[in-house]
């Protein structure tokens, strides 16, 4: 039953995490840091609220407490929260701009120019700015619009009868047309051009969770009041606490690349794995920032990766891509998962 338990809690996380980060294409880039400061609150929170629950009565009955969290996420997501009308959750998404939206002043700015026929972008990950993706199913005669480009950035597409007007964001700071279902050509140039940010984000996130997964409990202190078990908790909220921090952190520190991250990663766990031998380490505080400093790099890698993908990738294809993006992290997971067993009762055995 404690298998079945972990299943469905790793089977909705995972649901979520793709199904919430492809939506995150309809959205301001900004919404990629909310939503991975919320995803680290998340962890800061539940392991917080272990500790202190834990202190007080059994981890079986802090378990029962907890079952109330997902019934009541259950009843506010489907009961409470108001649903989005917004044209842009419907299959063929066209919004409507209200030319009382658009000032006098800002009208007197706009250059009128001819969008060509069958016009593709030039390039998978490339600037709106130089590239104008538009679905043949969304606008039937692509000839028949106009292009009135403003001088802060945006494009407004209006039909020539003036009855029909969209706007899309030049600077990639405001919502997207259409999400278009990319063809196998064009899903393969989308892995090529992100293969090096996956392959980071997944390296990073398979040294993140060998540690957590099959050191955690070996890397124990008998200087310390706290006991093995207390410690372990502590573990994960000094964890959890630098995935809460480095996530919320891209709009203060925004990596263009993230290739130095698992090289770091790397380096933690091998100092982990090293005091697990050895016991080097003398001090308990020690090993509480190398863990805190850990979290930190797995949050770092994890909202640069996705801000990046959202600033860089074409429009109409960025669903897709964060979709894609959202598995990679799960790759490094499902990996350490893998190697974690062995690993720990290897290490059991060599202790013992």
């Amino acid at each position: 039953m404690s298998l079945l338990g972990i299943v469905s809690a790793s089977l909705s996380s995972g649901i979520g995490d793709v199904s919430f980060l492809s939506m995150l294409a309809f959205f301001e880039k900004s919404c990629v840091s909310a939503w991975s400061s919320g995803t680290g609150a998340a962890g800061l929170i539940g392991s917080l609220s272990y500790v202190g629950l834990t202190s007080i009565t059994t981890p079986e009955n802090t378990l029962r407490i907890v079952v109330l969290v997902p019934c009541a996420a259950f009843l506010m997501y489907f009961f409470v929260l108001d649903r989005p009308h917004h044209q842009k959750f419907r299959f063929r998404f066209n919004p409507l701009v209200s030319p009382d939206n658009v000032s006098t002043e800002s009208r007197n700015t706009f250059e009128t120019s001819r969008l060509p026929h069958g016009i593709e972008p030039n390039n998978i990950l490339t600037s709106l700015s130089t590239n104008v993706c538009l679905d043949g199913d969304l606008i039937e005669d692509i000839n028949a619009i106009d292009v009135i480009t403003h001088s802060d950035g945006y494009i407004q597409l209006r039909n020539e009868d003036d009855t029909d007007t969209s706007q899309i964001a030049n600077n990639l700071s405001s919502s997207v047309l259409h999400q278009q279902q990319p063809t196998w050509t064009v899903k393969l140039q989308l892995l090529k051009a992100m293969i090096c940010s996956l392959f980071f984000l997944s390296s990073v996130y398979f040294f993140e969770y060998l540690i957590n997964q099959s050191l955690f409990e070996l890397l124990y202190f008998q200087n310390t009041s706290l006991t093995s078990p207390e410690q372990y908790r502590w573990y994960q909220v000094l964890y959890q606490l630098g995935v809460f921090l480095s996530r919320s952190s891209v709009n203060l520190i925004h990596l263009t690349t993230t290739w130095l991250m698992p090289l770091l990663q790397g380096t933690n766990f091998v100092i982990c794995l090293l005091q697990v031998i050895y016991g080097f380490i003398p001090y308990i505080w020690i090993i509480f920032i190398v863990i805190f400093y850990e979290g930190c790099l797995g949050g770092l890698t994890y909202v640069n990766t996705f801000y990046n993908i959202i600033q860089k990738t074409s429009p109409i294809y960025r669903e897709y891509a964060m979709a894609m993006a959202a598995v990679s992290d799960s790759i490094g997971v499902a990996g350490a998962g893998i190697l974690a067993i062995p690993l720990h009762n290897w290490l059991c055995n060599i202790l013992t």
